[in-house]
C-alpha cells in the first residue's frame, strides 16, 4: 500500500467510525534530515513521508502511537524497550508492542513483548494497510 492509500483510508475511517485521532504537525524535512544525521541512521521512506504528514501523534483511539522527530515522544535510538541496537522505535501499540524498524531496512516490525514471534511488514505503508484492517474488526 502506498502512504497516499493508507492515508486515504484512515481519513475513511475516520468519517465511518468516529475514531479518535491526534495528530501532530508535520515535520520540516530538514527537521527529518538533521535527526538524520544527528543519530546516523536513515528513516526508512515511506515513514519520512508520514512525517511529513504527521510528527507523531495518536490514532484510532490512541491503539497506536507514532513517535516524531521533533514533536514529543521522538523516535528511539537507544530503545527504552530492551530491543537490541540495531532497532529503530518509532510508536507502540496501547498493548505494550513497540513498532520498530531496523537500521538498515525498510521494513517495520511489531516486536511482541511477550516474548513471542515479532510481525513483520515490508514497509510503513503495509503497516498503516494492517491498523486500518485492525480498527475494522473493533
Amino acid at each position: 500500500m502506498s502512504l497516499r492509500k493508507g492515508i486515504a483510508d484512515i481519513e475513511a475511517t475516520i468519517k465511518v467510525d468516529d475514531f479518535s485521532f491526534q495528530l501532530n504537525p508535520p515535520a520540516k524535512i530538514d527537521d527529518i534530515e538533521a535527526f538524520e544525521k544527528k543519530h546516523s541512521i536513515q528513516i526508512p521512506a515511506i515513514y519520512r513521508e508520514w512525517l511529513m504528514f504527521s510528527d507523531g501523534g495518536c490514532l484510532f483511539d490512541s491503539k497506536v502511537q507514532f513517535y516524531g522527530v521533533k514533536q514529543k515522544p521522538v523516535i528511539e535510538i537507544k530503545s527504552e524497550w530492551g530491543l537490541p541496537d540495531e532497532y529503530i522505535t518509532i510508536g507502540a501499540m496501547n498493548w505494550g508492542d513497540p513498532i520498530c524498524f531496523l537500521r538498515s531496512e525498510q521494513k517495520i516490525l511489531m516486536v511482541s513483548h511477550e516474548g513471542g514471534g515479532n510481525d513483520e511488514y515490508k514497509d510503513f505503508g503495509a503497516f498503516l494497510e494492517y491498523l486500518v484492517k485492525l480498527s475494522s474488526e473493533k
